[in-house]
């Protein structure tokens, strides 16, 4: 008996040896695993899954995306922690610097995401390569266009962003170094893309983990010896770290550009149809959200001080878990299917999106009832925050819901209804503030009102002209 145990042992221990031999000979270098693990837990969809299993795996998605978002915006306030615990001034001078930089960086991200629009919509390898290869140099070119004139104009930016006489040179060092390494930023937010259009989310979460935790390190050795300066070359560096690992990652996927070049007319003109909509897109949500900070502001201190509150659960909760909800749509439902699975796909995510709506209510109340110590120990302050806590929550609600549609509004290439959508919700709720401030009844719960309000008729309108265009296909078939 002991003999046939050995005999089998020995047939296994050779068949493991014979298997092992036909992988590469790195296979057992950390960084090979590493590549290995990730490819293996990559999304991949196919018609015969049945409905369960393609929840799981937009599911699946979205999280790690929202993880994602959440990581991206704790970046800029690992500088401020850092700076916080040597000069108080030095932390009031970044605040401007970051308000500058993040504000060119929203504005540009409607490189990303036209990007990922037009891979939706390719499904030939050569059209996607060159999709990647111009969206590769336009992106590194417009951060190193837009990086130039932020550091030529430092001082006057920073001036306009609220920083003092006092606050100027702290400010000026710390976006200096920023701007001059935006072209490796905007470089990183499309490479990203490609991996979203891939349903690959893991890349980027990590290449963001790894991109905090040399940020960390950086704050650590360089903070106390060069103060704000040196919080900026450590956020560049970790940003260069995440920018090298997404690269690499591509790369080895086959899914890196061989040659960058600059779009031809054609192609940059067919780009500009997607880039510029979510471009004014972008711009007329940044109005709506600086247009509620103006009228918080004039209504008093602790006022405005709820208000910031809110708007941080608003982005914790809202922004941040429709972002993912967003890429989704468009990895998951390509423009040019027109078939009942993509139907199927669509009910999918709706179910997503309306669990993905659930937790954003759940975490928004939690916050609001009973997490407001985080945010301040002001009685008054809390209040106004308890008072507006229910519209935050509604508002964040319609927000996630109306990012998942207009996901799948761009990818039915509806880009002038999204525009005129987000026009017309800037305009009814810039003049309904302004009434309602010109007749004294504007205050922090009334402000939240009006937003979810707004959210919400375009939330319907939306709705309509998104399942209008599945109806359509259903006819055309």
């Amino acid at each position: 008996r002991n003999c046939h145990v050995f005999l089998h042992a020995q047939i296994n221990i050779g068949g493991c040896a014979r298997w092992l031999s036909k992988l590469p000979a790195d296979w057992l270098r950390p960084s090979v695993l590493v590549h290995t693990a990730m490819d293996a837990v990559r999304l991949k969809v196919q018609a015969t899954d049945s409905s369960f299993c393609i929840f799981g795996k937009i599911f699946a998605f979205v999280l790690p995306g929202y993880a994602l978002v959440l990581l991206g915006t704790i970046m800029s306030a690992v500088d401020k922690a850092f700076i916080g615990h040597i000069s108080s001034l030095q932390l009031a001078s970044i605040g401007p610097a970051i308000g500058a930089y993040d504000c060119s960086t929203f504005s540009m991200g409607f490189l990303g995401q036209a990007t990922l629009a037009l891979l939706g919509e390719k499904q030939d390898q050569k059209q996607r390569d060159a999709v990647r290869s111009n969206a590769v140099a336009v992106a590194a070119l417009a951060g190193a266009i837009v990086g130039t004139l932020f550091a030529a104009n430092a001082e006057s930016i920073v001036r306009v962003f609220g920083a003092t006489d006092r606050m100027v040179p702290f400010s000026v060092s710390y976006l200096r170094v920023r701007a001059l390494g935006m072209f490796m930023g905007r470089t990183r937010d499309v490479s990203n893309q490609f991996c979203i259009a891939d349903k690959d989310v893991i890349t980027p979460l990590f290449s963001t983990i790894l991109a905090t935790g040399v940020n960390v390190a950086g704050d650590m050795v360089l903070c106390k010896r060069f103060g704000t300066l040196g919080a900026a070359l450590a956020t560049d560096i970790a940003s260069a770290a995440a920018a090298g690992f997404v690269i690499q990652r591509l790369r080895q996927r086959s899914a890196w550009p061989h040659q960058l070049r600059l779009p031809s007319w054609g192609e940059f003109e067919q780009f500009s149809a997607y880039a510029g909509a979510i471009f004014l897109n972008n711009l007329l949500k940044m109005v709506a959200i600086v247009t509620m900070g103006a009228f918080a502001g004039r209504l008093g201190t602790h006022q405005a001080a709820a208000h910031q509150i809110c708007v941080s659960v608003w982005m914790l909760c809202g922004f941040a878990l429709g972002m993912p909800l967003t890429w989704a749509a468009r990895a998951f439902l390509p423009g040019r299917r027109r078939d009942d699975e993509s139907r199927r796909i669509l009910r999918i995510l709706l179910v997503v999106t309306a669990v993905a709506c659930g937790l954003a209510a759940g975490t928004s109340t939690l916050l609001l009832r009973r997490g407001l110590y985080l945010f301040t120990a002001d009685a008054l302050v809390k209040k106004e925050v308890e008072g507006s806590a229910t519209f935050v929550t509604l508002t964040v609600v319609f927000c996630v819901y109306y990012q998942s549609v207009e996901g799948v509004m761009i990818t039915q290439e509806k880009l002038q209804e999204i525009v005129t959508l987000g026009g017309s919700l800037t305009l009814l709720f810039t003049g309904s503030c302004m009434l309602l401030y010109a007749r004294g009844s504007l205050s922090t719960s009334v402000l939240w009102v009006a937003l979810s309000a707004g959210i919400f008729l375009i939330c319907l309108v939306s709705t309509k002209v998104a399942f209008g265009g599945f109806r359509l296909r259903r006819r055309t078939v």
